[in-house]
């Protein structure tokens, strides 16, 4: 809060106290850390999950992209594939990006189950996705471009390597050459992941 300062019968007096001003606050955060630090979000658009910013101006979010055809690239494969993918929830926390998969095409709750994601450069089990030398999306950025950032760096990136080539039953190769020119993607396939979204939320720090 502050106060007012005031002549009295014995010398100076601190006024009454009153609440600081959002703007007030605003001011203060703004002199310490910098103006460009103190970003609105933006739009938030309904497929995101959960959004936060710290004093420092570091923000972590979690989105989740619906199943979709797009092209797949893969450093061992002559062409680019082109496959249908399940849907897919990211999280961006302190600058890394995890993945896992989902179930269905409608938009995921908190208590939803997740996946262990069936692609290359990522682990299958702890989620954390090996961007090696791709060009991450600016921290300046609002969040639908970091979002457009992350969907660019993940359908347009090159995979090169497998941290775990094997998948259930099957290889990675396998299942994604054998999805190429398909329709719909084999959600029969998929390995639990033991996590819910609360869980992986819970542990990025965003609830």
């Amino acid at each position: 809060e502050t106060h007012r300062v005031a002549s009295g019968p014995r010398g100076m007096m601190l006024g009454a106290g009153k609440p600081l001003t959002k703007r007030t606050l605003n001011g203060l955060l703004t002199a310490v850390i910098g103006k460009d630090s103190l970003r609105p979000a933006g739009y938030i658009p309904e497929n995101v999950f959960a959004f936060s910013q710290d004093v420092a101006g570091e923000s972590n979010f979690a989105f989740w992209l619906p199943p979709c055809k797009a092209p797949l690239h893969h450093s061992h494969i002559n062409k680019p594939l082109v496959v249908p993918y399940p849907g897919m929830v990211f999280v961006e926390s302190k600058g890394s990006l995890t993945l896992f998969v989902v179930k269905g095409d409608q938009r995921p709750t908190v208590d939803t189950p997740l996946y262990q994601p069936p692609f290359w450069n990522v682990s299958h089990h702890t989620g954390s996705v090996c961007t090696g030398n791709c060009k991450r999306p600016d921290k300046s950025a609002s969040l639908l471009d970091r979002i457009e950032g992350w969907k660019s760096v993940w359908f347009k990136s090159l995979f090169s390597h497998s941290l775990d080539e094997k998948y259930g039953k099957t290889t990675l190769g396998k299942l994604w050459q054998g999805l190429d020119g398909q329709n719909k993607f084999p959600e029969k396939i998929l390995q639990k992941a033991n996590k819910t979204l609360r869980s992986v939320l819970t542990d990025s720090g965003l609830i």
